[in-house]
């Protein structure tokens, strides 16, 4: 009866230690994950507004095609929901229209987003080019890019000239 020797009991610290070893390393599998899904993220959106901005520079083309100018402006730089309308409205002699841009894809106001849900912006401007000196429309149109701040097309943002003849 009296012959049971008490058990050694393990070191707490060790049992600790091995726990804390296992949140660490979930922790870094963790990490390392959203950090791949952040970059991979990041890289969509990139690609997304270069292929927006394309395609906005064909829908201008499109539309200086149909009406014989680019898409007009009241004000110097303006969001978007203007150019919307006009590469919207439905040249008469063909019956389609220069750009939808879908509604998910809009703001309230009818501005077209990019894909940091900032409204694109344009700024039409004129060069004059030697020879032949004939004025050029041109219509500078950008995303405010990850910083989602308005640099007028620099900095961050991410830009395209539309009727610029060696853009």
């Amino acid at each position: 009866m009296g012959g049971d020797a008490p058990r050694p009991r393990r070191a707490p610290w060790l049992e600790i230690g091995v726990a804390a070893g296992i949140v660490a390393i979930l922790a870094l599998a963790l990490g390392v994950t959203l950090w791949i899904t952040q970059r991979r993220m990041a890289n969509q959106r990139m690609q997304r507004v270069g292929s927006e901005l394309q395609m906005l520079a064909c829908a201008c083309e499109l539309y200086r095609g149909y009406w014989g100018q680019l898409p007009a402006l009241d004000d110097d730089s303006v969001e978007n929901q203007e150019v919307y309308e006009h590469l919207h409205k439905s040249p008469s002699a063909v019956g389609a229209t220069c750009l939808v841009w879908p509604v998910e894809l809009r703001n309230r106001k009818g501005s077209m987003l990019d894909p940091w849900d900032i409204p694109y912006r344009f700024r039409l401007f004129t060069e004059t080019r030697i020879p032949p000196g004939n004025p050029i429309g041109i219509l500078h149109v950008w995303s405010c890019g990850p910083n989602q701040k308005d640099e007028n097309g620099e900095g961050d943002d991410i830009a395209i000239d539309v009727g610029r003849p060696d853009a």
